[in-house]
């Protein structure tokens, strides 16, 4: 029998759900359904990606009062983001797992550039505080 792991991702581009509480019910709820991972992403009151760990820490905190699912941070998304900003989630000590983008990838009419020094720079910083790269 082959294993494999769900993995879900409650906050898509443009989606208005902003509410830490309210995502961590989601996944509280696709958790029940069988989910193991949450690749979490969330954004400031105007919708906006942040670089800040404010709202991905209390929304993780929610979370992980509710179940004992895998907390996954991207380290990637079309946006103004340094990849200094991008990579913040590494240093939470509640964050499990990242995103490793290796490279740059159309999306739709958006171009979503991952040059080799910012890999390299993303995947020591995945190294050096141990997260696991997804």
């Amino acid at each position: 029998m082959k294993k494999i792991m769900l993995c879900v991702a409650p906050v898509a581009a443009g989606d208005p759900l902003i509410n830490p509480r309210a995502i961590a019910l989601d996944v509280y709820d696709c958790f029940k359904a069988g989910a193991a991972m949450v690749h979490l992403h969330v954004r400031d009151l105007n919708g906006r990606l942040t670089p800040g760990l404010t709202l991905l820490e209390e929304t993780a905190l929610y979370i992980r009062e509710l179940c004992d699912i895998i907390i996954e941070v991207s380290t990637g998304g079309v946006s103004d983001l340094t990849i200094e900003e991008r990579v913040q989630p590494c240093y939470a000590s509640w964050v499990e797992a990242v995103s490793l983008n290796v490279g740059s990838v159309n999306l739709g009419e958006a171009v979503y550039q991952n040059p080799i020094k910012d890999v390299r720079y993303c995947v020591k910083q995945i190294a050096e505080y141990e997260k696991i790269p997804e």
